[in-house]
């Protein structure tokens, strides 16, 4: 009852307190390599969203020189196994929040928001690869381990940073 409190009142905070400031702020504290300092951010951070910390491969907090370290550490060999049967497989954890048919250039991405796809990716040349195609979105929530994996060999050859406020 207590994680879920403390869950509820993270969310609260983010819609009552300004977004840029809270962003600039988390970003400033979770680069913080004192070691009480981080030891605390560590072990607050997984106590209240109730992290398995048997999956780290690395121990907790002593393990990771900060936050963010935390944050996006690596998993113990074996904990995600690709099943063998065929099925779907997300390239992260999370929920399927949403997911359906791409209709006049737009999709509904989150929240009953519509997007369209130009201005959600970037470019309207790209946008256009999309047109009659579908979309999942997949919500990471503070919980959720935070890297993103592939079940085939790859190499991210380009990204884009797309400003805006969601």
């Amino acid at each position: 009852a207590l994680r879920a409190f403390g869950r509820g009142v993270f969310v609260a905070l983010q819609y009552v307190l300004p977004q840029f400031a809270i962003t600039r702020a988390m970003a400033w504290l979770s680069h913080r390599e004192t070691v009480w300092v981080k030891n605390l951010l560590i072990r607050g951070f997984s106590r209240l969203m109730g992290i398995n910390e048997a999956e780290a491969a690395q121990s907790i907090p002593n393990g990771y020189p900060n936050l963010n370290a935390f944050f996006t550490r690596t998993l113990k060999p074996g904990c995600r196994p690709l099943d063998t049967a065929p099925a779907v497989i997300t390239p992260c954890d999370g929920v399927v929040s949403q997911c359906g048919p791409i209709e006049d250039g737009q999709l509904i991405q989150a929240k009953g928001f519509r997007y369209r796809v130009d201005r959600l990716i970037g470019s309207s040349e790209q946008a256009e690869h999309f047109v009659g195609g579908s979309f999942v979105t997949i919500y990471l929530a503070p919980h959720d381990y935070h890297r993103v994996h592939s079940p085939i060999s790859s190499v991210v050859s380009t990204h884009r940073l797309i400003p805006g406020q969601f």
